[in-house]
């Protein structure tokens, strides 16, 4: 049966949106059970076999990393796919390949899918609202609020015991970092700035925030509030992240000129010393072991396309297959927790598509 408009009830263009959506809704409901629709293939440049995980029938994609969406205790991992007409969340069971829908978001950002300590548990945007979802089971809790005429702007990070959650919110002229309590439900503003924030990340055993504003990477503790820039090497600095330690912050340093290669630094947070790890092809997205001895990184060249794996000591390259994305920055490789698996994204195929590598054997287990 279609959706009736009642006689005489006038209709925003809100409303009317708003009924669509839940009208696409109708026949989604989380614990939806999807059949695998991987298909393993040679890659055409090294032969190295790669697994594509979803279909290109539709788009599907991984939550913006460094987010934690692969569950290591339970084999699965998190992405949001349009299958269904909206874009939802689903746990994609590595074993299996069968795909479940762990969601019925009016507006779900895609980039906010963040797996808590449990793995059992994550959290999400959903327009104006953060929500903490179950992925096995049904539930799903708002946490956060936001006024109206205020939004959620890329970026959510979750600290290590689950406790604390930061995020970027914006009116438009103001953006605020803003510090949760996810078991009290306080926030409060560690920060508020006319530029834009993003990026955001916690530091691991610390109680300091990472943060991009106006082309540069900043650190403000919870605490004391005191935003410092980090002195890293002149160029655009990329994909910065924490090492799992919180250590250092490792990155991607992107000269100015033409011509130049791209390197792998790693800035020291404490030290304030930054040094080069190593020069890459072209790397304009990359990821690391949890130890990291290890890097896979996707090349922004036309000539290469491709995803290599890079060893720190010494900066060998070794390539893996072809990516082929339209935007090679998107492709966002990334290893398993245990370092035996690679997995990136491409729409090589029109539409975007979760892919692997099984590099067991070529890469030590990080069990």
């Amino acid at each position: 049966m279609g959706v009736g408009l009642s006689p005489g009830r006038i209709w925003t263009r809100r409303g009317f949106l708003g009924t669509l959506s839940l009208a696409s809704l109708a026949g989604s409901q989380p614990g939806r059970q999807f059949p695998a629709e991987r298909f393993v293939y040679a890659d055409r440049a090294t032969e190295f076999q790669v697994t594509r995980f979803t279909s290109p029938n539709h788009n599907s994609y991984l939550p913006g990393y460094p987010n934690r969406f692969i569950s290591r205790k339970f084999g699965y991992l998190l992405y949001s796919s349009d299958r269904t007409g909206s874009a939802q969340a689903y746990e994609l069971d590595l074993r299996t390949g069968i795909s479940r829908l762990v969601t019925a978001a009016a507006e779900l950002a895609a980039w906010s899918l963040h797996l808590l300590p449990d793995q059992r548990h994550f959290l999400y945007v959903d327009g104006g609202k953060l929500v903490r979802g179950a992925v096995r089971r049904p539930g799903a809790h708002v946490v956060h609020r936001l006024p109206e005429l205020v939004r959620y702007d890329t970026g959510l990070s979750v600290s290590d015991d689950g406790r604390r959650a930061v995020f970027v919110e914006t009116d438009g002229r103001k953006w605020r970092l803003r510090l949760l309590d996810l078991r009290r439900r306080q926030v409060s503003t560690v920060l508020e700035d006319a530029e834009r924030l993003s990026g955001v990340q916690i530091r691991p055993r610390h109680q300091e925030v990472l943060y991009r504003k106006n082309g540069g990477w900043w650190i403000v503790d919870f605490k004391r509030k005191r935003p410092r820039r980090l002195e890293l090497a002149p160029g655009l600095a990329a994909g910065a992240m924490w090492s799992q330690t919180g250590v250092s912050v490792l990155y991607l340093s992107i000269p100015e000129h033409k011509g130049r290669l791209n390197t792998l630094r790693e800035y020291f947070a404490d030290t304030r010393q930054d040094r080069l790890i190593a020069k890459t092809t072209q790397f304009v997205s990359f990821g690391a072991n949890a130890n990291t001895s290890v890097f896979v990184g996707a090349s922004g060249a036309r000539a290469t396309p491709y995803v290599f794996l890079m060893l720190r000591v010494g900066g060998r390259e070794l390539t893996l297959c072809e990516h082929r994305a339209s935007h090679p920055e998107n492709v966002q490789p990334v290893f398993s927790p245990d370092s035996r698996w690679i997995y990136f994204q491409s729409d090589r195929e029109g539409h975007n598509c979760l892919y692997g590598v099984r590099v067991e054997g070529l890469v030590e287990s990080t069990d």
